[in-house]
């Protein structure tokens, strides 16, 4: 695992790479938001040989029916209470996420230009590479309240 501070260093992004080239299945099946944050709770700073692929993903989604599912009724229906923000009856007909990541070359530097702290060590210890050259799970993760706002994973890098 490494995690990658954006500019400001409110936010990061984080690769979890398997140990093995075909263990994306099996590595997902494992995880839990309390592995994940143990995970990222023992990262310390290092510097670290990272290579990351270049790649983006924008995925929609209308979110009404799973909303709908997980109980929440009344604001599809004119009983909703949104009184707050206008005067008459009002009721929600879709719900619409968008989200949109990428990673580029120019995105990998800054990050990696940033991310690459120093730490005292002994003279002649290996530096730690990160090789993203099989698939592996990535998110963008408040810092501050370790908040994951984006989860994903990239299945194919060399695609």
């Amino acid at each position: 695992a490494v995690a990658l501070p954006f500019k400001g260093d409110r936010l990061e992004l984080v690769v979890l790479l398997p140990d093995a080239k075909d263990g994306l299945k099996a590595f997902e099946q494992t995880l839990s938001p309390q592995r994940i944050a143990q995970t990222i709770g023992a990262l310390q700073p290092a510097k670290v040989d990272v290579k990351l692929p270049r790649f983006s993903f924008t995925h929609a989604v209308e979110l009404s029916a799973a909303l709908k599912k997980m109980g929440v009724q009344r604001l599809f229906t004119g009983n909703a209470e949104l009184g707050a923000i206008a005067a008459e009856p009002l009721k929600v007909d879709l719900i619409f996420h968008k989200a949109f990541i990428e990673v580029s070359e120019e995105g990998a530097e800054a990050a990696a230009a940033t991310a690459v702290v120093m730490t005292r060590g002994a003279a002649g210890t290996p530096t730690p590479v990160v090789h993203a050259d099989h698939a592996f799970i990535f998110l963008i993760r408040d810092v501050k309240t370790g908040a994951v706002l984006f989860m994903g994973r990239l299945s194919d890098p060399t695609a």
